[in-house]
């Protein structure tokens, strides 16, 4: 028997899907967009993968999974550089988080 197609609207529902909590399914959009961001930067700077590696010291095939966004293991502080290195932005918001008290 064939598994089931199933098509998601966004990242949001994609990730609520497999049961990420608010705070992680935050934090996973913002990956997706530093590496938006960082792709959109390369273009414009006309730089290669291998170039961009090698100003922030890592690989090419690092960056090529920042690019594609096959970014699970991809650290957040390697996207983070990666973004300083390209002079690109991101902003992360997250006021909609509902915050439980401790106690």
């Amino acid at each position: 028997m064939a598994a089931k197609s199933v098509k998601f609207k966004n990242s949001d529902e994609l990730f609520t899907a497999v049961g990420l909590s608010q705070e992680e399914l935050l934090i996973a959009n913002f990956r997706v967009a530093m590496c938006i961001e960082i792709g959109k930067k390369v273009g414009l700077l006309g730089w290669t993968q291998a170039s961009l590696a090698e100003r922030v010291g890592t690989s090419q095939a690092n960056i090529s999974r920042i690019v594609n966004r096959d970014i699970g293991n991809v650290s957040t502080d390697l996207l983070l550089r990666v973004l300083v290195v390209v002079g690109g932005k991101a902003k992360i918001d997250s006021s909609s988080i509902k915050h439980k008290k401790a106690g």
